[in-house]
């Protein structure tokens, strides 16, 4: 689709609620915007998350994390449902994601600081940037469990028997067909921690990954072990880190089964300089 016709249907206050304010208004990115190009910021600088006494709003195509006071969170009260205080870490779906949105566009009409509405501002544009390139957006309270983290590779099993290694989930979403997921073709799909993630066709015929909350790391192993014997990979034993090797092993036999090879210059621009992972 061409940007023109992408700025024109994407085209919407961050906010998006009848009503909203003059000020609220002025606080708004266009969701076209904020998908046409990559994220420029770094807003998280060197801090990590959970954070004690802060919520961390996390863009995963952003690579980027907003942290917002609890306390000013708070002024929200009841119609504070993504931005919890409690909890673990939560990957959010199409329509959790929307809420969050609306829910820091309330946020920013209250009475905050100048400091304090400027960390909502940067979140309703890092949320806003998600929604409109389709991607993976997360709350992690203060004490949050990171356990759904997405912390490395992606596996795409079809239904041939077939796996292949992604850096991530939106890169994994960019290289799967929706006629191929329409028609069943993907079994099951995890990232190296064994959350499922379930493939669906959006917008302009795209694919997105939406995480699940189902894990099953054995099953992964599993997959991965036995894909292994048929084809004739030495997998790492089963060990701390296991996937993240298997992954390695993946990239490097997706490497030398690469076409074409020749010329290297195209074999460059099509697969890159080398194996995704390691140095295998």
């Amino acid at each position: 689709m061409a940007h023109s016709q992408r700025r024109s249907d994407w085209r919407c206050c961050v906010g998006c609620p009848l009503g909203m304010d003059r000020s609220a208004k002025s606080l708004s990115i266009t969701l076209g915007e904020a998908g046409l190009m990559p994220w420029p910021h770094h807003r998280k600088g060197d801090r990590r998350w959970p954070m004690d006494g802060y919520i961390t709003v996390i863009g995963a195509e952003a690579q980027d994390a907003v942290f917002i006071r609890t306390d000013v969170v708070a002024l929200l009260g009841a119609m504070a449902a993504q931005l919890r205080t409690v909890g673990d870490q939560r990957w959010l779906n199409t329509d959790e994601a929307e809420v969050l949105r609306g829910e820091l566009v309330a946020l920013s009409t209250l009475g905050l600081s100048d400091d304090d509405r400027q960390t909502v501002t940067h979140a309703i544009e890092l949320v806003a940037f998600e929604i409109a390139n389709r991607t993976g957006v997360a709350v992690a309270p203060p004490n949050a469990d990171l356990k759904t983290a997405v912390t490395g590779p992606v596996f795409t099993f079809s239904i041939d028997g077939y796996v292949r290694v992604h850096l991530s989930p939106e890169k994994a979403a960019g290289w799967m067909e929706a006629i191929d997921v329409e028609g069943g073709e993907y079994e099951v799909i995890y990232d190296d921690s064994g959350l499922v993630y379930e493939p669906d066709v959006v917008g302009d015929r795209r694919v997105a990954l939406v995480p699940t909350d189902r894990r099953d790391l054995d099953d992964l192993v599993r997959r991965l072990e036995a894909f292994g014997e048929r084809t004739g990979l030495r997998m790492p034993e089963a060990r701390p880190g296991f996937t993240q090797g298997a992954a390695e092993v993946l990239a490097a036999w997706e490497w030398d089964r690469r076409w074409p090879k020749r010329p290297r210059w195209l074999s460059r621009r099509i697969h890159g300089p080398g194996p995704k992972f390691g140095s295998a």
